[in-house]
């Protein structure tokens, strides 16, 4: 890993994740924390912290849920990395955008077939365990108390505090690229992506998979009951 983004979520990192994508940067989003990380990151919410060295090692960057819950432990393990603080106006608007994404989140991540899966299945168990985890850390995050940390940790000369409203120039500055002339990438308007993050995440995909071979194999089950009782 060349970099860490610590910016919480809410604070643009869906731009942010874009715009290093088309700076062609690998980069893991929340997506791939969770797809290719779960247990690890279940074990960090649990005390042990893992070897983020070998998690990221084929990546160039991390960012949102639930690298930024653990930047101090990352750059324990990697304190040579860059730092991307992403940010807001101020801790209001963030909080009213956080609010807003987590009604909207908890309405999808709520479904009925969801539920049924999560208790239901190995991969759903184990999801739901995260977002547990996950959702005990968001409620005692503090915006402005996160920044703070951040700076405290990270010299200046290896951190960017960057909000994406300032476009190409600060980020390509710090990262060592000529700005693009394209407009910088703007995602994730009022929560937007929510929906098909979930839905079209391939640990919900895995969930359904399983779900429908449980269910198929307990309609079996029963249909072979059915027949040696009659």
């Amino acid at each position: 890993m060349r970099f860490i983004c610590a910016g919480l979520s809410k604070t643009g990192t869906k731009s942010l994740v874009a715009a290093l994508r088309y700076l062609g940067y690998t980069v893991y989003d929340i997506e791939e924390n969770w797809r290719y990380h779960m247990d690890e990151w279940i074990k960090a919410f649990q005390g042990t912290n893992p070897d983020f060295t070998a998690m990221y090692a084929s990546v160039d960057t991390a960012i949102d849920l639930p690298p930024y819950l653990f930047v101090r432990d990352i750059l324990v393990a990697l304190p040579e990395l860059k730092v991307i603080l992403t940010v807001r106006e101020n801790a209001e608007e963030w909080l009213t955008s956080l609010t807003r994404s987590l009604d909207i989140w908890w309405s999808v991540y709520n479904q009925r077939w969801l539920k049924l899966a999560r208790v239901l299945t190995p991969t759903g168990r184990k999801w739901a365990t995260l977002i547990r985890h996950q959702t005990a850390a968001l409620k005692t995050l503090d915006y402005t108390r996160h920044i703070e940390e951040v700076k405290a940790i990270v010299p200046a000369d290896r951190l960017l505090v960057f909000n994406v409203k300032e476009g190409w120039e600060p980020l390509c500055a710090f990262l060592g690229h000529e700005a693009p002339s394209i407009p910088f990438p703007h995602r994730n308007k009022k929560s937007e992506f929510i929906p098909d993050m979930i839905n079209k995440s391939s640990i919900v995909a895995r969930m359904r998979m399983e779900l429908t071979i449980i269910l198929s194999c307990f309609v079996l089950i029963i249909g072979i009951c059915l027949i040696l009782l009659f």
